[in-house]
């Protein structure tokens, strides 16, 4: 009885094993389930699977199949980032050339812009900066033909610091090159266009003035 009650009383002094994860096998899963979603044109099902295998499990593989489900869904500026980096990932070149040829066929149809910020590393946001960053500079986007706002903010800086806002329109087959000054976080690049002010009372900013916002 007593050697019962120790057990008993050590297996629940004993630290809890936490459960094995084993994020491969649910990337593979989640492949899986993509390809098949794929298959049976779930196209939307499609996209959240290899989304979330991705997430888990960033491959190449799955990356060339994102390309196709988008392109698929007509979305050709997302086809288009997923072909483009499967190609810039993908060793093999026999592997690398379905995705080149989808490129080649994407790209009369969309618009691109190669956004160059001084210093580089600058996030690039895509209309608006709640939707997340698009990349980091040097860093070419692919996007609907037609008018885009992009801002551009250097890398480091807070929520105080400006960002640099541009306003591009570029046509179907074409890509365009915008090349921003950020500078540091939270002061102009060297020669850039505009000054900045800003007024404070007691350590709380009350009105900022710059090429920006007011």
């Amino acid at each position: 009885m007593c050697l019962a009650l120790f057990a008993a009383l050590a297996a629940l002094a004993a630290p809890a094993v936490p459960p094995t994860v084993d994020l491969a096998q649910e990337a593979d899963l989640q492949f899986r389930l993509g390809l098949r979603a794929y298959q049976a044109r779930d196209l939307d099902e499609a996209l959240e699977h290899l989304l979330a295998s991705n997430r888990l499990a960033p491959n190449a593989n799955v990356v060339f199949n994102l390309g196709r489900v988008h392109e698929a869904r007509k979305d050709l500026p997302s086809a288009w980032r997923f072909y483009d980096q499967y190609v810039r990932i993908e060793t093999d070149r026999e592997r690398r050339r379905e995705a080149e040829d989808a490129i080649v066929r994407i790209e009369p149809a969309i618009g691109r812009v190669r956004v160059v910020s001084d210093p580089p590393g600058a996030a690039v946001y895509l209309e608006r900066v709640e939707l997340g960053s698009r990349g980091v500079t040097p860093f070419t986007l692919a996007v609907p033909p037609g008018p885009h706002r992009l801002v551009i903010v250097a890398a480091g800086a807070d929520s105080g610091d400006a960002p640099a806002v541009r306003e591009v329109d570029v046509s179907a087959g074409e890509l365009a090159e915008l090349v921003v000054p950020v500078g540091a976080a939270g002061q102009p690049a060297p020669g850039a266009p505009w000054v900045a002010a800003a007024v404070t009372a007691e350590g709380q900013p009350l009105v900022r003035l710059d090429d920006v916002r007011c």
